[in-house]
This record gives structure tokens, sequence and C-alpha cells, in this order.
């Protein structure tokens, strides 16, 4: 039909035009494709081309092209990312952030990363503006949970909040995460738990110890490991425990769960392991 417009002497199609209108759709779509990602909580997926590594939507839009050594998770809104000339972080909103006096540099976690400043040997913390919350004056640092971070000055750990306030002195050996509003603490080789506020919650008497997760942590007082409450309760016997490790290795057939024992299956539906309606 073209061919036969063209003989009759109708004008030619403007090539050009259509290709910037083409452009111009494309750029759209991708500004939109953006703001979508951004409202509804997308994050942006990294991918590699050759050897360098970029970021596109969840359509396939590339929102930061191909030019990062390394191109970690967004956590936050912001990811962690490293050219040849150092490390950096990007925002989804398209910021981004890079100093080349940075020797080490961790992901964001409850609105804060962990950096390294070189020449120095010290800790400090970035915001989510990319300033510098807490300067660089600590050994090591853990990540931040729940408003606090664990640190380490003069070969012991401490607690300190977002605004660099020391919460607990540092005279502990090791600090674990804050988990449900308490962390894990090694003093002398034995393990208890406190509040961020450094009130003691459960005496110092295990050999090793994990975080609380969903109103338990794992706690082994003399090699065998038993799970614990915050009001200082097992919530299995030693006998309960040492049964369960031997038999709860259970499976599900049809509507029946097969497990050690018909005992043994009931105390795991007590206890909440398994959800059990058939």
């Amino acid at each position: 039909k073209l061919e036969k417009s063209y003989k009759r002497g109708l004008t030619k199609p403007n090539m050009e035009g259509e290709m910037l209108k083409m452009i111009r759709i494309t750029y759209v779509l991708v500004v939109l494709g953006t703001l979508v990602v951004q409202a509804f909580g997308f994050d942006l997926i990294p991918f590699r081309k050759g050897d360098l590594w970029g970021y596109a939507d969840p359509f396939g839009s590339v929102v930061f092209p191909p030019e990062y050594k390394f191109a970690g998770v967004f956590r936050d809104g912001i990811a962690r990312v490293q050219t040849k000339e150092g490390y950096g972080y990007i925002a989804m909103a398209r910021r981004e952030f890079f100093a080349s006096n940075l020797e080490s540099a961790r992901d964001f976690s409850d609105g804060m990363a962990a950096v390294k400043i070189k020449g120095t040997g010290k800790w400090g913390f970035l915001n989510q503006a990319f300033s510098i919350a807490i300067p660089p004056a600590y050994q090591e640092v853990g990540d931040f949970s729940e408003n606090v971070a664990s640190a380490k000055l003069n070969g012991k750990w401490g607690v300190i909040d977002k605004q660099g306030k020391v919460l607990v002195p540092f005279q502990y050996d090791e600090i674990k995460p804050c988990r449900e509003n308490a962390l894990a603490v090694c003093s002398t080789g034995k393990w208890g738990f406190i509040r961020p506020s450094g009130e003691l919650l459960i005496d110092f008497q295990y050999k090793k110890a994990c975080s609380f997760s969903e109103g338990a942590a794992a706690v082994s007082p003399d090699g065998e490991s038993l799970l614990h409450k915050q009001s200082g309760d097992f919530i299995f016997s030693r006998e309960d425990w040492s049964d369960l490790c031997r038999k709860a290795n259970a499976w599900i057939w049809g509507e029946d769960i097969y497990c050690g024992s018909e005992e043994m299956k009931q105390k795991l539906i007590n206890y909440g392991f398994i959800i059990y309606n058939s």
C-alpha cells in the first residue's frame, strides 16, 4: 500500500519523525516503569553484561546501565556497588554516592550502612542521606537492627544507637544482633542475654547462644542445644528435646503426618512446629 501511495504522488512517511516518536515512547515507558517500581516497592534487579553489572526493573527496562564491577541487592531502597575507583551506593530515586576513601562498605541495614575509612582502620556509619551519621571510631561494628548496633572499641564490644550514643559499655567479648529487644552477649566465655539498655535479661550461663526469633533462642548449657524463652523457661524439657532430636523427622503423605511416634507428633503439634488440619 505504501508503494502505491508513493506512485500516486502522496507524501513519503517521515522516517526520522517516526524514529523520534519511538524514542519518546520508549523514554516515557522507562520513566513510567521506574515510577511504578518505586510506588509499589519493587526492587531493581542486578544484571551482568560482559564483566560489568547494571540494574533493570521487573519489566526489563534498564535503570542503571552496566558500569559496575559489583552490584549488590537493594536493601532499604539502596544498593551497594563497586567501580574501579572504589565503593559506593545507588538509590532507587537515581541518587548515587561514591567516596574514594572507602576501604570497605557493607549493605544498608535498618537505615544505616557500616563503612571503613582508608588509612584509619576504623568503622563508622552512613545514613540514607549518604552523610556520616556516626564518625569512624571503632575496630569492628555489627549491622544495625532495631535501632541499635554492636561496636568494638579497645578489644571489647558494646552497643550504640543511631546517634552514636553508647547504650551498653564496651565490656563484652562478643555481641550478636538485636532481635526482639534482646541481645545475646558473651562475657568470660559464658553467654547470656541483655536488653539494648544494658539491663540483664538472662544470666550468663551458656556455652553458646543465638539471637531470639519468634520468641525463642537456641542456647547450649553444656554442649547440648535447647530452645529458650525470654522468660528464662525452656520450651522443651531436656528429655523432650533429646526425644525430638532422635524422632522428629517428619513427612506428610496424603492427610497423614508420619514421625517417630504418635506421641511425638502430638508434641510437635502442641508446640506449634506443625500446624495440622486434615
